[in-house]
């Protein structure tokens, strides 16, 4: 059987000449063939970035004794005019300090709940927004299936928290005390995250136009191993962006570079160019088009921009609302220059000036909390107490007196 030549230009570099004829057989060979290439391409950039990560210069120093303090007597005011310098708890002599306990409660001495502090914990102090708000867009930039997503980052979430029961490590990687310092929750992760950015992320698909890389539905019962393969190489695209996320960890977060005036954050400067650097190698091998990347880049960019920039403010929750708007209002512009369902249009643009006005008026609605407890990681209050460890772990900082 003789078939009209395919034009394969959306996904690879070779083009065919719309008047040849070739086989069938010959057409699915060619297009197995680029997507070998794009698998093998893919599982490379994923080792380089994992082999990056074991180059880290992120190193905890301890903290000299003398310069350890007493949690209680640090946090609070009674702890420090009372006779006994740590705080004591009934029935239980053997806890001798407030910093003791990091597990059970985020109000343990206040021993009662306060709804405004809880969401003063959702929004300000460390959280690593940044790295939720680019796995939700790129996942959905990469796959076109937000439902796939949604539980890919709900199935993260168990894991994450598995990592304490199984290895003793948050995440698997970090540890365990940071669940508590940074009030990790499914609000901040899927609520505030996921959904904004995984909608910025289909915005974007939906201007560009972008092809669907996986056209046929998953359970149809015509699975061959060549679908199998162009759907390991679509997860495995998606893999390289989550990947280069990790590059965080090249330099300690309080790196910096200084340009024109500005000081730009390395640790969150370098996944952002690294992504960037994604962009084009799908470019590259054509699975975006120029100006399709171009206007990535452009996207990519302003969303990175308020957590690369520091002075923007060290509340990554708060700053995610500034990069969602930022990058929405950027693809509601192309949209009206080039014209492309603006009826999408008339429902994102609100969104965008809405999540906009709220971050500009946010202090008035929601006030910094004046109680740092668990404010950084693993901080507790206490590594800004000297400015010889400024950065460190409070678990560094604490004694047990």
């Amino acid at each position: 059987m003789k078939i009209q030549a395919v034009d394969f230009h959306r996904f690879h570099c070779r083009q065919i000449s719309p008047k040849a004829d070739v086989a069938e057989a010959d057409v699915a060979a060619l297009h197995g063939e680029f997507v070998l290439r794009d698998l093998a391409l893919y599982v490379f950039v994923i080792m380089a970035f994992l082999l990056l990560r074991t180059m880290s210069t992120t190193v905890d120093s301890p903290t000299p004794p003398a310069e350890m303090l007493d949690a209680a007597h640090f946090l609070f005011e009674k702890a420090r005019t009372s006779p006994t310098p740590s705080l004591q708890i009934r029935g239980r002599e053997d806890i001798r300090s407030f910093a003791f306990d990091l597990g059970g409660s985020t109000c343990a001495c206040l021993l009662q709940w306060d709804t405004r502090q809880y969401w003063q914990r959702v929004f300000y102090g460390t959280k690593y927004v940044v790295f939720h708000c680019t796995t939700a867009f790129f996942g959905v930039f990469c796959l076109q299936r937000p439902q796939w997503v949604v539980i890919w980052k709900v199935l993260n979430e168990v894991l994450e928290e598995l990592g304490m029961g199984i290895v003793a490590r948050f995440a698997w990687t970090g540890p365990v005390m940071n669940v508590e310092a940074r009030y990790d929750t499914l609000v901040n992760d899927l609520l505030l995250a996921l959904i904004p950015f995984g909608g910025l992320g289909w915005h974007l698909v939906t201007v560009l136009n972008l092809s669907d890389p996986l056209p046929l539905r998953v359970w149809k019962p015509c699975l061959d191993l060549h679908f199998i393969l162009q759907f390991v190489c679509v997860f495995l695209q998606y893999e390289m962006f989550n990947q280069a996320n990790q590059t965080q960890d090249l330099f300690a977060p309080t790196v910096e570079w200084k340009i024109l005036g500005s000081t730009l954050q390395m640790s969150k400067l370098t996944p952002c160019l690294m992504q960037i650097g994604l962009i084009w190698l799908l470019q590259g091998t054509c699975k975006l088009s120029t100006r399709s990347a171009c206007v990535t880049t452009c996207v990519v960019g302003v969303m990175w921009a308020p957590f690369v920039l520091d002075g923007v403010g060290g509340d990554e929750q708060i700053i995610a609302m500034l990069s969602f708007a930022m990058a929405g209002l950027g693809v509601c512009a192309y949209q009206v220059l080039t014209n492309t369902h603006l009826r999408i249009l008339y429902i994102a643009f609100p969104c965008y000036v809405l999540i906009l006005g709220i971050y500009l008026t946010f202090d008035s609605v929601l006030k910094e909390p004046r109680d740092r407890f668990y404010f950084h990681n693993q901080w507790c209050g206490l590594s800004d107490a000297s400015s010889t460890n400024k950065g460190t772990g409070s678990c560094q900082n604490v004694k047990v007196v």
